[in-house]
């Protein structure tokens, strides 16, 4: 069933996104494994399972990691990480992120992990045990027991503020994610605040000015964080699929930000780079089974910069009704001993450098801009040989006057072929199966939708008639008409489109998915799919069950079945 909402006026359509479906996802299949891990399942709350979002560890790595030297490293900068694989600690040479044993762990996840001002290595051992590392032999020193932090709230990250001499405390739950100082002579955790706009912090970096950085698992985001209030804004996509406990600290020396990461996506950690403005991270090497979660690099802050840091954004950070057409300047006040500014502005997670040079107070801001879109800006201030921190000012422009919010309903046409399944070799009409080696499709009748409108949502709904622990997606079908496609070229189509960075839905569902009813948003390039369809009045979307497997396995009503009024519902939003 595909839903439409929609007024008849003579300009752009609008689509918005519907929340949807679960972060869950699956226990690891082997027993022996599962035996191994139920007595750590039992002590947290959110521990890993097969692809569920976790701050654990992947349960189907076997330690074997990819060591370059064996002998110390000379390097410009040393990074330490606990592997919770093979419960090792590591010296990574920065920037090569070559891997050098020092020593066995305490045989127990450690979660964060950072040197202090003094150069002492603390790191949290799961769930909340404070202790201090040798990091010449890997010995631990407990030294208590953290409190303060909220019940539920798993101890993900420790990062040490080098601008104000203060340790940082990160949580999450999976859902929300919170952001404490902590007292490591106390061992009492102080709550500064919710991160906003993130369900998974699971890494925390701070620089040598102050401002700090977090990584989402269950957005795959990098997002600045208000060391203030624990705000969270979200910088741009990470890139890679992240996924169970991973660390982030900076290299003071030359300002950037290297994550410790776990790339669920090929089962393996790596040490990447994170670039600040965009939240893209670039792979400096892969580590193999090696699962690093608390990381620090072993380099100190050199005098504070001493460039101010810009002041008194205009229009002020959050303003909203702002014109597309006469935005007006963005003004602000450098800080002192600024001989070099450079601009940055742009939607979100599109922030890009528009002006670098000599001192500037006012830029005017580029027109026209897109209706009820978030843009943000932030201004550096610059000497010689430092940048001062600066602070990401937003603003939202105002909503289109024409949009009007309208919800259709589209369903398949009760014919032959509008939903099916296909093995490759023979189409079946009907039911949609992901079972075995098969995969389906739904068809929609789109034809209600006006041919220029501008898509800015799409949601669909479906009736689950029988699954088991399902990995699927949703995928385009481009090009592709399924009442005259083979069943080979469907299947191709269907799986070539099924990677998590193409399909317009990339699920991992947990071992308690049930039959019922589903609701979930479609992304990627679904609304610009559907705007080129209008034309031909029907719309396309494959289904693809990943594990090719008749243990795991979804089948969904199609346009023949109980469930016809319901099968296969798309939401969309737009005005005209």
């Amino acid at each position: 069933m595909l839903m439409t909402n929609y007024s008849l006026s003579p300009n752009s359509f609008l689509f918005k996104l519907f929340s949807g479906g679960s972060f869950m996802s699956r226990s690891f299949r082997l027993t022996s494994v599962l035996v191994i891990l139920i007595a750590f399942i039992f002590s947290m709350n959110i521990l890993a399972q097969k692809t569920e979002h976790s701050v654990g560890l992947d349960p189907k790595v076997v330690s074997g990691p990819k060591l370059g030297l064996t002998s110390p490293i000379e390097a410009p900068n040393t990074g330490y990480g606990a592997d919770g694989v093979g419960n090792n600690w590591y010296s990574a040479a920065i920037p090569v992120g070559t891997l050098t044993l020092v020593g066995p762990t305490g045989g127990t996840l450690h979660q964060g992990g950072d040197f202090d001002g003094n150069g002492i290595f603390y790191a949290v051992r799961s769930p909340a045990t404070l202790m201090t590392v040798n990091l010449t032999t890997g010995a631990e020193t407990v030294l208590g027991t953290i409190t303060g932090v909220t019940s539920g709230q798993t101890i993900t990250s420790l990062a040490w503020n080098p601008s104000n001499s203060t340790m940082y405390l990160g949580s999450t739950n999976i859902t929300s994610s919170e952001l404490y100082t902590f007292n490591s002579s106390t061992y009492v955790a102080t709550l500064v605040g919710t991160v906003t706009n993130c369900a998974g912090l699971i890494a925390v970096g701070i620089n040598c000015d102050g401002a700090a950085y977090g990584v989402d698992i269950v957005g795959d985001q990098l997002l600045s964080i208000n060391t203030s209030t624990g705000a969270g804004t979200v910088l741009g996509p990470l890139g890679f699929d992240a996924n169970y406990a991973q660390d982030a600290d900076f290299d003071n020396a030359t300002g950037t930000l290297y994550i410790a990461a776990y790339n669920n996506a090929v089962g393996a950690g790596e040490l990447r780079t994170a670039d600040l403005t965009t939240g893209a991270t670039t792979l400096v090497t892969s580590w193999g089974a090696v699962e690093i979660t608390s990381f620090g690099i072993d380099n100190t802050c050199g005098p504070p910069c001493p460039v101010g840091s810009a002041t008194n954004p205009n229009p002020p950070s959050g303003t909203t009704g702002v014109s597309i057409t006469s935005p007006g300047n963005a003004t602000w006040t450098n800080g002192a001993g600024t001989t070099n500014v450079e601009v940055f502005f742009g939607p979100v997670g599109n922030v890009v450098s528009v002006y670098s040079g000599t001192p500037i107070t006012s830029l005017t801001i580029p027109a026209p801009l897109q209706y009820a879109t978030t843009y943000q800006w932030r201004v550096v201030c610059k000497n010689d040989t430092c940048s001062a921190s600066a602070d990401t000012w937003s603003f939202t422009t105002i909503q289109n006057p024409f949009y009007t919010e309208v919800i259709d309903t589209l369903y398949p046409q009760a014919a032959q072929y509008w939903t099916g399944t296909t093995n490759g070799t023979a189409k079946t009409d009907g039911e949609v199966r992901g079972l075995n080696t098969e995969d389906g499709w739904f068809m929609f009748d789109v034809s209600s939708i006006p041919d220029a409108a501008n898509i800015m949502s799409v949601n669909f709904n479906g009736y689950v008639n029988l699954t088991n622990y399902p990995y699927w997606s949703a995928t385009p079908l481009p090009g592709l008409n399924p009442l005259t496609a083979t069943a080979s070229e469907l299947k191709t189509s269907i799986e070539a489109n099924s990677g998590q960075t193409v399909a317009y839905l990339y699920a991992n569902e947990s071992s308690t998915f049930t039959t019922g009813w589903k609701s979930y948003p479609l992304t990627g390039t679904v609304n610009a799919d559907l705007e080129a369809a209008l034309g031909q009045n029907w719309f396309a979307v494959g289904m693809d069950e990943r594990d090719n497997s008749a243990t795991y396995y979804i089948n969904w009503d199609g346009w023949s079945q109980a469930n016809i009024p319901y099968s296969c519902t798309i939401l969309i939003h737009y005005s005209s």
